[in-house]
């Protein structure tokens, strides 16, 4: 047992000098534009515009904007979560803004649907809780051991402060951000494509393609790429998209069930199952209120493909597990697979005139696959740090450096605390230990759920209980 102990303080003292560098961000400074001399031409274009400046102030060579259909303040491609909230915090500043989506909305997304306490938070900050409104709020949780154990209980308070997330289907919850945004002032560009970016004259030129193959040409002072896993903003900044072991797959369903009615408090509301077969991630049936559940699977991308599994037969045989327990579950329907990009492999994120966010820029939490919160919490960030003119590209390029230094110092601990618990979960031992002390101990259930679905870190307090824990199990067995 002893043996296991030093294992275990040093994997965590391992894998937190490996995010050391989190913070460094001077490469960053370097990459700042310098402003062209050429002819210029100033524009005005009315009060919610913000006057129409290149770098440093100067004005916009007009035979840069001859074919420029519009210039915004801010240009946010991806109408998401992370997107949606930066257009919509950013046209509460009084920027001109325009939201950028390939798709119409209402529009699916496959995920786990769950909001997590740290997404409803930032969504009250800015006012925005009205948008769960008619939804029920997750008090109650139900884990699955790898090794048949299993325990049932209330979320505790975290901070001395109740915690809520939600279930909202993602076709729900995104176009209730979206319309928001609109609402707020935000542009409409939904139904049309991102197909590239460059600079000229102090502003980020971008072109946009219709579902009939026309094209517009958009300018704004601030590009920002928050449109998804497979980020196309991402790739054209030149970031090269997230590696293999920095990856994870996953595949949701939804199910007709009332097994998991949010108006019967003996019923669990969330339900995760940590199998052998998906350790270091788990599976999860969340019920959505409408008489349906969101049931899903996922792992580690390299895992699964080394192990050549594939989801769909893992998500068959979860099914089964549950029905088995007498958990009534229809068929499933509408499976859609989709990619995790996460913490492990965070790129940079401010670019000359570009800023990444959200899923775009890897922010989710391997160990839970929670992302949702990261990408809003970002976005306010964000648009908070902008200067008042952001046609200054000095100011500009000044506050974009400080959004990333502040997101990765705040989150510097969490980041690693995730990445750790992430790796450690591999081992059959230590997810069985930490369930299972998350099932006696009320302190290591409430840093695990804020460690997993808010934005705690792990404490040598918390990791001492767990390891008391084992030891106690190992006595016990003897």
């Amino acid at each position: 047992m002893l043996a296991r102990c030093e294992l275990f303080c040093g994997q965590w003292q391992t894998h937190f000098r490996d995010l050391l560098h989190l913070t460094d961000l001077s490469p960053y400074l370097a990459a700042m534009e310098t402003p062209p001399n050429d002819r210029w031409i100033q524009h005005d274009h009315g009060p919610h515009s913000s006057r129409l400046n290149g770098a440093c102030g100067r004005s916009i060579p007009y035979d840069r904007l001859k074919s420029v259909d519009e210039i915004f303040d801010v240009a946010v491609v991806g109408a998401g979560p992370a997107g949606s909230v930066a257009a919509y915090a950013a046209a509460t500043r009084g920027l001109r803004v325009a939201l950028i989506d390939r798709q119409a909305f209402p529009r699916d997304k496959p995920c786990g649907d769950g909001i997590g306490p740290g997404a409803v938070h930032i969504a009250q900050e800015l006012g925005l809780d009205d948008i769960f409104s008619g939804d029920k709020p997750v008090h109650t949780v139900r884990v699955m051991g790898p090794d048949g154990s299993e325990f049932h209980s209330t979320i505790p308070p975290i901070a001395g402060k109740a915690i809520q997330g939600y279930v909202v289907p993602r076709i729900h919850f995104d176009k209730r951000l979206f319309d928001r945004a609109i609402e707020e002032g935000a542009h409409d560009y939904s139904g049309m494509k991102f197909v590239g970016t460059e600079i000229s004259g102090g502003l980020r030129m971008v072109t946009l393609q219709g579902k009939d193959k026309s094209q517009r040409r958009i300018a704004a002072h601030l590009l920002v790429g928050a449109d998804g896993a497979h980020s196309v903003v991402r790739r054209a900044l030149g970031v090269a998209p997230s590696m293999r072991n920095t990856t994870a797959i996953a595949m949701r369903a939804y199910a007709k069930s009332d097994a998991f009615s949010a108006t019967d408090p003996d019923c669990p509301q969330l339900l995760f199952a940590f199998s052998r077969d998906l350790l270091p991630s788990y599976a999860w049936v969340f019920p959505t209120g409408l008489g349906t559940v969101n049931i899903g699977v996922g792992g580690p991308l390299a895992e699964i493909q080394k192990r050549g599994q594939n989801l769909k037969h893992l998500l068959v045989t979860f099914v089964g597990q549950i029905r088995s327990q007498g958990i009534a579950l229809e068929e499933p329907c509408a499976q859609r697979a989709h990619h995790l990009p996460h913490f492990a492999g965070i790129p940079k994120l401010v670019h000359p005139r570009a800023a990444l966010i959200g899923d775009a820029a890897s922010m989710i939490n391997p160990a839970s696959g929670e992302g949702i919160a990261y990408g809003m919490t970002a976005a306010a960030s964000l648009i908070e740090n902008l200067p008042t003119e952001v046609g200054d590209g000095t100011a500009l390029g000044s506050a974009l450096i400080r959004f990333e230094q502040d997101f990765r110092r705040t989150y510097r601990m969490h980041i690693a605390s995730s990445i750790a618990m992430h790796r450690l979960m591999h081992s059959l031992y230590f997810s069985t230990m930490f369930i299972r002390s998350a099932q006696r101990d009320p302190v290591v259930l409430r840093d695990g759920i804020e460690l997993l679905f808010g934005f705690g870190r792990v404490r040598v307090l918390t990791c001492a209980r767990v390891l008391r824990s084992g030891w106690s199990r190992s006595r016990d067995r003897e």
